[in-house]
């Protein structure tokens, strides 16, 4: 760059596009005081134009003005270019982009949706921390709505539920930031809820909880929160009786495993290893313990037994949690029940 001469008028432009950018609202008649005023634009609350009283007066603008007010413009993200004649500055200016707005702190339990919202996706594009900008800690409670609901052989009714924020591991690299389980178990599944409709018991992926009921429950939950779920997989022995490890996809709502609620594969070497790992929240016993309703009304808040998706070393049984949160194993049939408290990412 070097010295230059400009008009009043042409100064003004560029004055008049740091005013209208919200750099100011003084009327910035020298170049000397447009450097700390593109220093503090906050586009979008921009003041008014001004006039010069006489448009062709020519000002001299110094080599070192020039540096500098370009210069604060390539900071402020007007422009990568050299920017070297004041000719360029008002476009420059006027491509500066609006800040990004502050992201609003809200707790896990009474933060708005729409603010759990913003703040998942600013963790998911890696803007802040949940826990250390957040302040979110496992074990955090938010009740839900949840709409009534059905798989064909059951209803439960609209309830609210408590889900917990239970790991701020990425689940099988599913590309989350924070999983979440139900506190307690779905109220009303166990009326006449079962995990397999017929025998013989396959796998989990050939479960009416995996295929029909899990799916129609997402359909059930909130707004914000349905279209915010992450799909992920899990890992899961092929079936009871065998222990080779297999990949189920496409879950957004899932049965945890029994090595992911108790550290192990189950009660008296019942169940397999390979299915993940203890969960954050599931490392104190008394969190094992679900309640919810159970046959009868007046049983409601009861400790239950909820199902795993983990297959035991027996024939035809599957691994569960008890009601005094241990794991074990029952003997699966159409008419055998239990809770149901799933996991989600």
């Amino acid at each position: 760059m070097a010295d230059c001469k400009a008009t009043a008028a042409q100064l003004a432009s560029i004055a008049n596009a740091i005013r209208l950018k919200g750099g100011t609202s003084t009327a910035l008649e020298y170049p000397s005081e447009w450097i700390t005023a593109i220093q503090n634009l906050v586009p979008a609350s921009g003041g008014s134009e001004i006039t010069p009283l006489d448009p062709t007066a020519i000002y001299k603008v110094t080599d070192t003005e020039l540096i500098s007010i370009a210069n604060a413009i390539r900071a402020k993200g007007g422009t990568s270019s050299q920017l070297e004649f004041p000719t360029e500055f008002v476009s420059a200016i006027q491509n500066i982009p609006a800040p990004t707005p502050p992201i609003e702190i809200a707790s896990w339990a009474s933060g708005t949706d729409e603010q759990i919202v913003a703040l998942l996706q600013a963790a998911h594009n890696g803007d802040i921390d949940l826990q250390q900008d957040a302040g979110w800690a496992v074990g955090d409670r938010r009740t839900i709505s949840i709409e009534a609901f059905s798989d064909g052989d059951i209803t439960p009714p609209a309830q609210t539920r408590v889900i917990v924020i239970s790991s701020f591991d990425n689940y099988e690299n599913c590309g989350c930031v924070m999983q979440f389980d139900f506190e307690d178990e779905i109220t009303g599944y166990k009326s006449a809820g079962c995990m397999f409709d017929s025998t013989p018991i396959g796998g989990y992926n050939d479960s009416k909880i995996y295929n029909i009921t899990l799916p129609t429950l997402v359909a059930a939950l909130p707004t914000w929160l349905k279209n915010n779920l992450i799909e992920f997989s899990v890992k899961v022995a092929t079936a009871p009786g065998n222990s080779t490890i297999k990949t189920v996809t496409g879950n957004k709502l899932a049965l945890r495993s029994c090595v992911e609620v108790t550290g192990a594969a189950g009660s008296s070497g019942s169940g397999y290893s390979g299915e993940g790992s203890l969960i954050p929240y599931y490392s104190v016993s008394e969190k094992r313990i679900k309640r919810g309703a159970m046959y009868y009304a007046s049983q409601s808040n009861q400790k239950v037994a909820w199902y795993l998706r983990s297959p035991s070393t027996l024939d035809g049984a599957y691994l569960l949690i008890n009601s005094s949160g241990n794991s074990d194993w029952f003997s699966m049939s159409p008419t055998q029940t239990y809770g149901l408290s799933p996991f989600g990412c």
